[in-house]
C-alpha cells in the first residue's frame, strides 16, 4: 500500500510530465513545494526523491515535524508510550523528516511556530539541523501550531520570500 507521500510523488510525477510535454525547457519551470504540519511530509519526500535534477524547485513548509518524536510525546500525555513505541518504530521511510531532511537539497524556507505545543520548536530545530541543502528559517514569534499569521510577521516572511527568489539569479 502506498504512503501518502508516495501517492504525493505519484502526483507530482503527472504534473512535471504533463508540464514538460507543454515547454521547451520545463526544467526553468518554478516549483514550489510547500507543506503545514504533516503535509510538509509529502513534500519533503517528492523533494528528496523527484526534485534533485529540476534546478527551479524549492521547499517551503511550516511546522514539519519529527513524526516518531511527536508520537511518543503526545502518547506520554495519554500514558500510552509503550503502545506507540512500535507505531513510531515502524513508520515508513516516506515519513521520516529527519531521514527526508538529510536527502533533500533543494532551497528551502522552514516557518517555525514559535509557541508550537504539538511539533515542539526543539523538534522542528532536529529537522532544520538535518536538512543538507541549503536553508533559511524563520520563527513565528508568538504563535501556537495553528496560529494564524498576521500583519507582524510580514516582515519575516517577505524577508525569507526574498532568499529563496535571491537562489534563482534570472
Amino acid at each position: 500500500m502506498k504512503t501518502f507521500s508516495e501517492f504525493a510523488a505519484a502526483w507530482s510525477e503527472r504534473v512535471l510530465a504533463a508540464r514538460a510535454g507543454k515547454l521547451e525547457n520545463s526544467k526553468q519551470t518554478r516549483v514550489w513545494l510547500c507543506g503545514n504540519s504533516l503535509g510538509c511530509l509529502p513534500a519533503m519526500h517528492v523533494a528528496a526523491t523527484l526534485m534533485a535534477d529540476h534546478p527551479a524547485a524549492v521547499l517551503w513548509v511550516r511546522n514539519p515535524p519529527d513524526l516518531r518524536r511527536v508520537i511518543l510525546n503526545i502518547s506520554a500525555r495519554w500514558r500510552a508510550t509503550t503502545a506507540m513505541q512500535h507505531v513510531s518504530a515502524v513508520l515508513p521511510r516516506s515519513v521520516d523528516a529527519m531521514d527526508l531532511a538529510a536527502r533533500c537539497k533543494l532551497p528551502a524556507v522552514f516557518l517555525m511556530s514559535e509557541k508550537d505545543t504539538l511539533v515542539l520548536p526543539e523538534y522542528q530545530q532536529g529537522v532544520h539541523a538535518a536538512y543538507v541543502g541549503q536553508k533559511h528559517v524563520v520563527e513565528l514569534s508568538g504563535l501556537p501550531h495553528d496560529g494564524i499569521l498576521d500583519e507582524d510577521h510580514r516582515p519575516v516572511v517577505e524577508h525569507a520570500l526574498r532568499w529563496i527568489r535571491r537562489q534563482f539569479p534570472v
